[in-house]
């Protein structure tokens, strides 16, 4: 026994780190049906595929980020092996088939909220807003131990009510006397009239630069696909998630704060760094267009938007039956369709009448087949594609 007191007790205390308490605003996490970006299949429905694109890309809604203050979180249905708690979960339909049922009420239990209403995408950011802004398990079982305890502040209650009308009454005597200002003279008076009304007709304007809400879900969406593209080639990615990061809170930081030029400079330095790891396993330089795909249902072109068509830039692929549909049926669509190729701004993308198995056929049918489409869009349209494309096979 003598040995040990040689040697001092050492005492180690208790450090209760204010990192190591729970949050308190829920996380978001987008749900994914794989195991990972490697083995996300793309054989979806365009329902389905638009589901996991509104899914990743409300987390980049200048909303949501101000709360997250993160980039969107996958998490993989295919590599579930733990019990989450406090969490938001944006759901799709693709990754509700891979979840089981059991998991998902117990997550249900321990406080998660899981999104599935893709509908709309104004709507699905006031529901994670909602979601998020809710109380945790920790707070809700605080409040239940607060309301358990019983009330002790009754005495303290009754003598601060006591003690208001007395408070009320000297206040109300006591009162400071009314400055005493000279009257105003009509030059004055005219003056003053005269500013009011000019600053009433100032009202408050956004520059246009600015950049928007849909600039950073556009940034969202893109940020997926390129991931999508390098995994799939590469399975591996050479994106600096921690750069993106910074560059996208930076910019709505400047955003919020009204410095549109630097608001702009770090959403471009986001979209540079994408290219910038694109370029380690693609060194060619890889260019973004919009391109609209009409079909001749008359559910899509009854629903299409002719603002899509008068944008700057737009390409729209169809083919001659569709053109022939649109002329006699919606006057409007093709009206939109030759301004936007008579003013530039709009380019046509087919050459077929109705697409074929040309590797099938001889050069000389090819070329008939093209040429009978070609007229099919000087009749139907007025004009004719200046670019070939096809659906199948054909970009």
């Amino acid at each position: 026994m003598e040995w040990r007191s040689q040697f001092p007790r050492l005492v180690f205390p208790v450090v209760f780190s204010p990192f190591l308490q729970p949050p308190a605003m829920k996380e978001l996490h987008v749900v994914l049906p794989s195991q990972s970006l490697d083995s996300l299949t793309l054989d979806y429905t365009s329902d389905e595929g638009n589901e996991i694109l509104m899914a990743w890309s409300v987390a980049y809604h200048p909303a949501i980020l101000r709360l997250t203050q993160q980039l969107a979180n996958p998490y993989y249905g295919l590599y579930v092996y733990d019990e989450p708690f406090d969490k938001v979960f944006l759901l799709p339909s693709p990754s509700r088939d891979v979840l089981e049922d059991a998991w998902i009420e117990r997550a249900k239990q321990r406080g998660c909220v899981f999104l599935t209403d893709f509908s709309n995408l104004d709507k699905l950011v006031q529901d994670v807003l909602e979601a998020m802004q809710t109380k945790t398990m920790e707070e809700l079982r605080a409040e239940e131990m607060a309301q358990s305890k019983p009330a002790q502040a009754e005495p303290a209650q009754a003598e601060s009510a006591q003690s208001e009308p007395a408070q009320s009454a000297t206040e109300e005597t006591i009162e400071e006397p009314l400055s005493e200002e000279s009257p105003k003279t009509e030059t004055e008076v005219e003056a003053t009239a005269e500013s009011e009304t000019t600053t009433e007709a100032e009202p408050a304007t956004t520059p246009a630069s600015i950049p928007t809400d849909d600039d950073f879900i556009a940034l969202g969406m893109t940020h997926l696909l390129s991931e999508l593209l390098s995994h799939k080639q590469h399975y591996t990615s050479y994106l600096d998630s921690f750069g993106l990061k910074k560059s996208v809170l930076l910019a709505l930081e400047c955003r919020d704060k009204g410095d549109e030029n630097q608001a702009r400079f770090h959403l471009q330095s986001a979209w540079d760094q994408m290219i910038q790891s694109r370029q380690y396993y693609a060194p060619a330089d890889g260019y973004c267009f919009d391109l609209v795909m009409l079909t001749e249902a008359r559910s899509q072109l009854s629903t299409l938007s002719l603002e899509a068509l008068r944008a700057e830039g737009t390409n729209v692929l169809l083919d001659g039956k569709t053109a022939e549909r649109i002329a006699s049926e919606f006057p409007e669509v093709r009206d939109a369709l030759r301004a936007g190729v008579e003013a530039n701004t709009l380019s046509l993308i087919g050459g077929e009448y109705v697409e074929t198995e040309l590797p099938l056929l001889t050069p000389e049918g090819i070329l008939r087949r093209i040429s009978q489409g070609l007229n099919r869009y000087e009749t139907a349209l007025g004009c004719r594609p200046s670019i070939f494309g096809r659906r199948c096979f054909g970009l």
